[in-house]
């Protein structure tokens, strides 16, 4: 495997830990799809997590990036809409 290709899957791993993270602790998240549990016969959705070890060992991690300036940037890329790109004709 292609070390782009690993480094992208670390990523997309990293910030769904995070956002599963986010609505354990805080309720909800803006940084990626909100988790929804098996109800009325619909599926759920969101971070499967086989055992809590892995989010466990990230929350230092994932803290420290909720601090950050890259966190906030991609809060605001994850929540962008595109109704708001200028219109080129």
């Amino acid at each position: 495997m292609q070390l782009r290709a690993r480094v992208t899957e670390f990523v997309q791993r990293f910030v769904q830990l995070a956002a599963r993270h986010e609505e354990d602790t805080f309720g909800s998240t803006a940084i990626c799809f909100p988790s929804l549990s098996f109800s009325d016969g619909q599926l759920g959705s969101g971070t499967i997590l086989e055992d809590l070890k892995e989010l466990t060992m990230s929350i230092g991690r994932i803290e420290g990036w909720r601090r950050s300036v890259s966190y906030e940037l991609f809060k605001a890329v994850s929540s962008f809409e595109p109704s708001f790109l200028p219109h080129i004709s």
